[in-house]
């Protein structure tokens, strides 16, 4: 049996808020609600570099896992 080995987004995080991720040519952002009463808006790469990254509520995936 074949395995696919797929790669989750580091968007898959606690704070992005669902249905706010977008692409723009070879770049993918979303919307990080880290702090509430200033969201802003960020790359793939900066989400998978934040320090304060969390998988969302009821879910023990990893950092490393949504890679």
């Amino acid at each position: 049996m074949a395995h696919l080995a797929i790669n989750a987004s580091p968007f898959h995080c606690r704070w992005i808020s669902t249905g706010t991720e977008m692409r723009l040519e070879q770049w993918t952002y979303a919307i990080c609600l880290r702090c509430r009463n200033q969201p802003r808006v960020v790359s793939e790469d900066e989400c998978s570099r934040c320090v304060c990254w969390a998988p969302p509520p009821g879910e023990r995936l990893s950092k490393e896992d949504a890679r």
